[in-house]
């Protein structure tokens, strides 16, 4: 938990230093956010301030690796993955 504050904390920072902006698609707080999503699915929707998304792409991806166990997860992992990085990348928030 520490370790995600601290993350989130340096986004921040970068964010701030960078002029980045999270309002629009295809926005460098996007590309920032899909970027972050590749290393801790969910982690983009956060630094976006999408709490519940960010909890459903990592719980999602959590039940998707325990599933490949019995041969479905295979199918499901690579299918959220990409889901939540398009997700992160694609938001447009609020006008």
């Amino acid at each position: 938990m520490i370790i995600a504050k601290q993350v989130i904390a340096i986004i921040s920072v970068i964010q701030f230093n960078l002029g980045v902006s999270m309002s629009n698609q295809g926005s460098g707080g996007n590309v920032l956010a899909a970027i972050c999503s590749v290393f801790i699915p969910g982690l983009g929707q956060l630094v976006q301030g999408r709490i519940l998304p960010a909890l459903f792409f990592f719980i999602g991806m959590a039940i998707s690796w325990a599933l490949v166990y019995i041969a479905i997860g295979w199918l499901l992992v690579p299918i959220v993955y990409l889901w939540c990085i398009i997700d992160a990348a694609r938001y447009k928030g609020r006008d």
